[in-house]
Formats: C-alpha cells, sequence, structure tokens
C-alpha cells in the first residue's frame, strides 16, 4: 500500500517534470512558428507586441536573479534549507514557463484571441441559459 507522503512525492516529480516537458515543447513549437514566419511580420509583431517582450525579459531576469541568489548562497558554504532551494527552482521553472508563454503569444497571437472568445461564449451561453430558464414562461403559468 503506498503512503500519502509516498503519494504526494510522486505527484510532485510528475508535475516537475511535466512543467519542464510542457516548458520544452512550447519552446520548441515558437522557436520553429517564429523562423518560418515572414521577416516583415516578425518585426511588425515585435514592434506591436512590445510589452509582451518586456514581460518576458521582466520574469526571464527574475529566474536567474533567484536561481544565481541560491547558488551563491551555496557557493560561500552556507546552509541553505532544502525548502528554500526547492522554492528557487520552482520559481526559476515557472518564470521560464511563462516567459515561454509571453514568446509564444508573440508567435500566435490568435491563440490568445481564441481563448478568450472560447471563455466569453462558454460564459454568455451559460447566461442565456439561465436567463431562459429564469425569465421564460412555464407552461403552468400560463
Amino acid at each position: 500500500m503506498i503512503e500519502l507522503a509516498d503519494l504526494f512525492e510522486v505527484a510532485y516529480q510528475i508535475a516537475y517534470q511535466g512543467l519542464i516537458a510542457a516548458t520544452f515543447a512550447v519552446v520548441g513549437f515558437t522557436y520553429v512558428t517564429w523562423r518560418r514566419m515572414n521577416k516583415d511580420v516578425r518585426r511588425a509583431r515585435m514592434f506591436i507586441l512590445a510589452d509582451r517582450f518586456d514581460r518576458f525579459l521582466l520574469a526571464f531576469t527574475l529566474a536567474f536573479l533567484v536561481l544565481t541568489a541560491v547558488f551563491l548562497g551555496l557557493a560561500d558554504v552556507v546552509v541553505v534549507p532544502l525548502v528554500v532551494s526547492e522554492f528557487a527552482t520552482i520559481f526559476f521553472l515557472v518564470a521560464i514557463f511563462y516567459a515561454t508563454l509571453e514568446l509564444f503569444f508573440v508567435a500566435h497571437p490568435r491563440a490568445l484571441k481564441r481563448l478568450r472568445s472560447r471563455r466569453s461564449t462558454s460564459s454568455a451561453s451559460e447566461g442565456n441559459a439561465d436567463f431562459s430558464r429564469a425569465g421564460g414562461m412555464r407552461d403552468d403559468d400560463k
């Protein structure tokens, strides 16, 4: 029988490795798409979506800043608790994944629009369904 602590450890490892694999997949897909894009379109997207590049650079910088601080702490023979180093590693991976998503949405701005439109149409259809149920007349009200 698997203990609960072992189950959490397995779930943590799967999530950790899944985050690394997802980052790799998004970076690879974005790179291939970016390279296949017309040079003029690339320049235009870089100019128009400059805010996304700013967020990318900020996330990337913060990720490496945290990782560097932990490495310097380890190099100075300071005892860094395991929780701090694990948090720094997770923060690094999440920040890099966020930065990667920002680049993905520069290369694929329509993907974000599709995601937003799906959310708005699903919430609108749910609202319409609630309205028709609540506001409509029932047969016994006639």
